[in-house]
């Protein structure tokens, strides 16, 4: 059976979830600080952090500095994962820089 073809609205709640799934590694507590100070600092809702990734990533670094890293990789793994398991992109976000950026990803290194 062939895997459906995804919209941007479903790639984008895949995003959210890979995120809150990588959250989740470091602890209930310390993911419901992150998405505090997102809503607190930046008005950012769980639902709109795949169309603020911007944002997302510089607290991500502000937060964690060098640590930032590893939970990065984490989520473009989670995310990559559910993309292969689940479903065909098309019509990426623009700010995915589309195809490039799935190559991309899917290149790097997994963390293991």
């Amino acid at each position: 059976m062939p895997k459906p073809v995804i919209s941007t609205e479903g790639f984008n709640r895949l995003i959210a979830k890979a995120f809150d799934e990588s959250l989740s590694a470091l602890g209930t507590s310390s993911k419901e600080a992150v998405y505090k100070y997102l809503e607190e600092t930046f008005g950012l809702k769980k639902w709109e952090i795949s169309y603020r990734t911007e944002v997302v990533e510089k607290v991500i670094e502000k937060i964690f500095g060098a640590g930032a890293t590893p939970l990065e990789r984490l989520i473009k793994k989670n995310l990559m994962k559910k993309l292969e398991s689940t479903c065909i992109v098309v019509g990426l976000p623009s700010y995915l820089n589309t195809i490039a950026t799935y190559n991309r990803l899917k290149k790097e290194k997994p963390v293991k």
